[in-house]
């Protein structure tokens, strides 16, 4: 759990450690502004704004470090950000003849203006700063004891343990038939024409998937989480662990892999904080599960284009991957995320107008029936990607995903520094509950943090509009279910 820190002036510093890095952020801004002027290189603008970046990440892990001694989600999701935003910028200052060998779309190929390149940069890293302004403003230590009531708790984790294996039963066939009928789909044209197929209208009768499976499949991944949280014998959580391996590998065969990324960040936080089962000090070994996973990722990546893989396939671009330039292709790859922010910033509002916020309107309505929503989700296109993809590409046949800074920028412009530290305290305030929660025991709700924050961590790489419709109807609904029955016997006991 978090623990005081003795050497600060107050009970956190927060004041201090926030006035700091928002200093940071306007000399951030200061130096972005000197940059337009000066009559520089891209790569000479690429070279001094990256030296700001990497002071600011240091900054910024050091000021989180100091204040919580310990691994949070704030940390995890900004160092995941860096070589999504920046993996590109390190290839083409140490290995830029890589990009133009191999690469035919990269930060240095001239299809947008260097200044939208310098202003992405430091927009992103300038949004991280107050990001976590944001976020250290809001998420101070839980002191209270909680008293709990330990009968109460094991009644109430028996009702969870039925009601999770209810929904386990009902959603494993379906979740499984979608992603074998993906990965069927993905061999036999290949994972980029399927993810072209998803646009079409008969795209789920190429899949063979019926829409009530596709919805009821959703409570998949929050029935194994629930068993998780439920179980606090490890040896009974490897049957849980067993079933979300297989759909893991099956899912990542698919070509697909940011699901993955939400189910490790949501495993890790079940296990760190619920279960304390991971100390700080074995944190260190994770980088020796991280890098196979990543070097498996880039090779999967490689293979994406091809329909009928096949494991000869696998072990020749394994080899191709290992003899070439394997950092800078993984760098490249993550790094076309930045695209995503550097083209908005170059079409908007030029080309493309501000979105005045309508994602965010449009992340509620998508909630709602279709009745209700007056037509409002129909004339709008909300994905990132969909809208400025085709710009930078030149075509509709696929996309660089987008990301949290993007989808902000297109909706306010610059103004999106000033929601970024919104953003920031919205997290705090999450963690802190999650904290909370687990002081409790309060499974239910941990959960449904955990959940959240796992949505929020694929943001490095897409929109935030989609989370709350995601969040109701995978997580939503099984937690109704747990607080209707609980209650029913809690009337049925008076």
């Amino acid at each position: 759990m978090l623990k005081m820190h003795k050497n600060n002036n107050s009970i956190l510093s927060l004041p201090r450690n926030a006035i700091l890095l928002f200093g940071l952020a306007c000399f951030g801004v200061f130096q972005n502004s000197l940059m337009q002027i000066l009559p520089l290189s891209l790569k000479s603008q690429i070279f001094l704004s990256i030296i700001f970046v990497l002071f600011s990440y240091y900054c910024i892990f050091k000021v989180l470090w100091k204040t919580y001694r310990t691994i949070n989600f704030i940390f995890i999701f900004v160092l995941l950000s860096f070589p999504f935003a920046y993996g590109q910028h390190l290839v083409s200052l140490f290995d830029s003849d890589y990009l133009f060998r191999f690469q035919t779309f990269h930060i240095l190929d001239g299809r947008l203006q260097d200044s939208s390149i310098i202003n992405a940069t430091y927009f992103i890293i300038v949004f991280l700063i107050l990001l976590t302004v944001g976020y250290i403003l809001s998420n101070t230590y839980y002191k209270e004891q909680v008293i709990v009531n330990e009968s109460g708790l094991m009644a109430g984790n028996s009702i969870v343990i039925f009601i999770s294996l209810l929904f386990l039963l009902i959603s494993i066939y379906p979740a499984f038939k979608e992603v074998i009928a993906q990965y069927n789909l993905s061999r036999q044209f290949s994972y980029l024409v399927r993810r072209q197929l998803e646009s079409q209208e008969n795209y789920y009768e190429l899949l063979g998937v019926g829409t009530r499976e596709l919805y009821l499949g959703k409570w998949f991944l929050p029935s194994i989480y629930m068993l998780l949280l439920s179980f606090q014998d490890l040896r009974k959580r490897v049957l849980p662990y067993s079933i979300l391996l297989v759909y893991s590998i099956i899912y990542m065969l698919t070509g697909s892999r940011f699901t993955l990324l939400k189910i490790i960040l949501v495993v890790f936080l079940i296990e760190y904080i619920w279960h304390k089962s991971i100390t700080l000090r074995q944190i260190k070994y994770l980088p020796i599960v991280f890098i196979p996973l990543i070097v498996a990722f880039s090779i999967i990546t490689s293979l994406r284009g091809d329909s009928g893989v096949t494991f000869e396939d696998f072990l020749t671009n394994a080899t191709f991957y290992i003899n070439g330039s394997p950092l800078s292709a993984t760098l490249w790859e993550t790094g076309i995320t930045f695209t995503s922010v550097s083209n908005v910033i170059d079409k908007v509002p030029s080309v493309v107008p501000f979105f005045i916020g309508k994602s965010y309107l449009g992340a509620i309505l998508v909630c709602l029936p279709a009745f209700l929503r007056f037509g409002f989700t129909d004339n709008n296109i909300f994905t990132i990607s969909s809208t400025f993809s085709p710009l930078y590409y030149g075509t509709r046949g696929f996309g660089y995903g987008s990301s949290i800074y993007a989808e902000q920028f297109y909706n306010f412009g610059y103004f999106a520094l000033i929601v970024a530290i919104f953003l920031g305290i919205i997290i705090g305030k999450l963690e802190k509950k999650m904290f909370l929660y687990q002081k409790q025991r309060n499974l239910s709700q941990f959960l449904l943090i955990v959940f959240i924050l796992g949505e929020l961590i694929y943001s490095v790489r897409n929109d935030l509009y989609a989370i709350p419709r995601t969040v109701l109807i995978s997580v939503g609904i099984p937690l109704m279910v747990i607080w209707l029955v609980k209650s029913l016997l809690s009337l049925s006991n008076k």
